[in-house]
């Protein structure tokens, strides 16, 4: 709003002041005024603005200028977008200083500011001591009265044009110019009633220079999609760094935990659940602070303008992952009962879609591989295991998280000598290889035209004297790795058998993302410029890049510490949080599975090795062990070359990727494994000699 800037003057000129706040479009009540004045009699000017360009409220300056006189203080107006405009009478009304521009409604160039004062205030300001050199208003009066022209070089071309508006106001006449933009104001609001539109203030606080309306409630509109075809997104996250200083206890017991640990049934968070779930979380109805990422997003999902800065928010609603996909899904109930925010959700999925396509043109890889979901009862017992939902509603925050933490990265690593960075580096070409012989098994490969590779022979042989041969393989320097091969080979394989098992695999052939102060780029993303902003509450990194970015928006140096010591740090708390909820998670299976020896699964094979082969089952994400020597009918051996278990006498085989049928025999839950044998269809196990007979044929 323009009266900030009378508070930010005062601050920066170090003047004492009091600041009369209203509520937003509303008048600042009088008698208010009269009280600060009678309490604090020490005050020597008041300072209004006219006409609020934020609302187009005018401000009842007769009042106020009334107050100022009875109370004896010099009066300051801000006219800039009035003089001109409405009637605004400097010796009726006394006021001192009345300060406007040579545009707005005098209708010429701007560039020229100007002062219509009482000649007694200016006499009088030639007493206080001066606080500028340029912007001394009584220096500039007297060379002008002793030189008839301004101290300094004039902008001439302005002030001829100021000239010219002047003999036009006059030659139009005041009342005449008064009446064209009240005759104006009055055909506007007339259309803008008609149109169903409503202002924002009431007619008597309403000026007739600015109008502003209320946006309309109907589903069809949206001030969005009207505005040069682009999107707005507004990132707005819980601003940690204002409570949670650094070298605090809360701090450094933040540092050594890294991030919060979510396990199936509690979690254990990084910040005391005082700031976690109470003063951090975005409650509907309630005011929190936050940094926001204001992003203005184009049709080919490019930001083309952006913006930083604190906040303070109140959220509308506590919506849910799965309501928001009814809605989406077209739930007449939850459509109705969400009207009002019915066209926020579907531009928000038209924006998602968008960027994610932005992000897949530039190679960023998304396997989309599913994860277990563990069902508890009231009691803590665990009772089942599913799929996690993902879904639209899921896409939509991922999108807009990920566009924020990029616009934050690439900002930071602009105006900062330093920084924090999410970075994912190339995968190892040696993995690369592995992972491309499976594939090719598959009849799949990367696209990569050759390995730069040597190739030496090995002969072993076995414990019945069998000799196997192999090749190792030594990769030279210069392969080529891209992030869109694997993006173009996860495209192909969707919908197809071996999807799940090579895009699992794919997944293990990348090295793991990490923290560093150093830009390396993200691999998997596809992104030059990348870190973690969006989840202070949750992760110490995050907490790191609000401090960095607070330093950035208050002008100053930022003192965070030694960044390489906190990205590895929170590297190494990362992946300790990450094996702690793998294994009580595995823990967590184990124990459910105690129940059901004996049931037999569908399940797929994910790897193979020279003492049977691991299966995960399909319905419940487990996975366990098929001993080679339990495996039926034959004697078994494993081929590394082609990494598939092959039969001695009937060559049946089995290999990465096959469906199988298998029933638990075994729970170890010291170890936490699972171990299970091949269930064979009748017919096969039919068609079998027993044992007893093929010892019969034998010489």
């Amino acid at each position: 709003p323009s009266w900030q800037r009378f508070v930010d003057i005062a601050r920066c000129y170090q003047l004492p002041f009091y600041e009369l706040r209203c509520p937003w479009g509303e008048w600042p009540e009088v008698t208010r005024l009269q009280q600060i004045l009678e309490d604090h009699k020490n005050i020597s000017h008041v300072a209004m603005v006219h006409h609020e360009t934020s609302t187009g409220l005018l401000n009842p300056l007769p009042e106020v200028a009334a107050m100022a006189r009875e109370r004896q203080v010099s009066l300051i107006v801000d006219a800039i977008s009035s003089l001109g405009g409405v009637p605004v009478d400097v010796q009726a009304q006394q006021i001192d200083y009345l300060l406007s521009t040579s545009n707005k409604c005098l209708q010429g160039m701007p560039g020229l500011a100007w002062v219509i004062c009482r000649r007694q205030a200016l006499e009088h300001s030639r007493q206080l001591p001066r606080r500028s050199f340029y912007l001394n208003l009584y220096q500039q009066y007297e060379h002008f009265e002793a030189n008839g022209q301004m101290q300094f070089t004039p902008p001439v071309q302005v002030v001829y044009a100021l000239a010219q508006a002047i003999r036009e106001f006059w030659q139009e006449g005041a009342a005449a110019r008064f009446q064209r933009y009240r005759r104006n104001w009055q055909t506007l609001m007339a259309g803008l009633q008609e149109l169903g539109f409503r202002t924002l203030l009431p007619l008597e606080r309403q000026s007739p220079l600015l109008t502003t309306v209320l946006e309309p409630t109907d589903p069809r509109y949206s001030f969005d999609r009207l505005h040069d075809g682009r999107f707005l997104l507004h990132v707005h996250i819980a601003d940690v760094s204002h409570y949670v200083l650094p070298g605090s206890p809360i701090d450094q017991e933040a540092f050594l935990r890294g991030t919060s640990v979510y396990f199936p049934d509690r979690a254990v968070p990084m910040l005391p659940l005082e700031l976690s779930t109470e003063i951090c979380s975005l409650k509907p109805g309630v005011d929190r602070l936050c940094l926001s990422a204001l992003l203005e997003i184009d049709r080919q999902g490019d930001v083309v303008r952006q913006e930083f800065c604190r906040s303070v928010i109140r959220s509308v609603e506590r919506m849910t992952y799965t309501d928001v996909y009814l809605i989406l899904e077209g739930d007449p109930g939850l459509r109705q009962r969400y009207a009002a925010l019915v066209p926020r959700f579907e531009l928000m999925k038209e924006l998602a879609l968008i960027l994610n396509r932005r992000r897949m043109k530039r190679g960023a890889i998304d396997f989309d591989l599913p994860e277990p979901l563990l069902l508890f009862d009231e009691e803590g017992l665990m009772t089942g295991i599913q799929r996690t939902p993902r879904n639209i509603a899921h896409r939509i925050i991922e999108e807009f998280m990920l566009a924020a933490n990029e616009a934050v990265s690439r900002h930071l690593e602009e105006h900062l000598p330093e920084s924090l960075f999410r970075v994912h580096e190339p995968p190892d070409a040696q993995k690369v290889l592995d992972f491309e012989q499976i594939a090719a098994r598959f009849g799949h490969t990367l696209g990569i035209a050759a390995f730069p590779a040597r190739r030496f022979p090995v002969v072993t042989r076995t414990s019945d004297g069998r000799k196997l041969r192999r090749d190792i393989v030594r990769l030279e320097e210069g392969l080529k790795i891209t992030s869109r091969m694997y993006q173009k080979l996860v495209e192909k394989l969707e919908g197809k058998p071996e999807e799940r098992i090579l895009n699992y695999l794919m997944l293990r052939s990348l090295k793991q993302a990490r923290y560093s102060e150093k830009n390396i780029g993200h691999f998997a993303l596809a992104a030059k410029s990348y870190t973690h902003f969006t989840s202070p509450i949750r992760r110490y990194p995050d907490l790191i890049v609000h401090r960095l970015l607070s330093a950035w928006l208050d002008g100053r140096e930022p003192d965070v510490g030694d960044l390489h010591e906190i990205a590895e740090q929170c590297s190494e708390t990362e992946r300790r949080a990450a094996d702690a909820e793998r294994e009580l998670i595995e823990w967590k299976k184990v124990k459910f599975m105690t129940g059901r020896i004996g049931d037999e699964f569908d399940g797929l094979i994910i790897s193979t090795t020279k003492f049977g082969f691991f299966v995960e089952l399909e319905d419940l994400f487990v996975e366990g062990l098929v001993p080679i020597d339990l495996l039926p009918g034959d004697r078994w051996n494993y081929h590394e070359n082609t990494r598939k278990i092959i039969a001695e006498r009937s060559r049946r085989e089995y290999k990465i990727g096959d469906r199988v049928r298998v029933r638990l025999d075994k729970v170890d839950g010291v170890e936490r494994r699972l171990f299970f044998s091949v269930v064979e269809p009748e017919s096969e196990r039919r068609l079998r000699p027993s044992k007893g007979a093929a010892r019969k044929r034998r010489p």
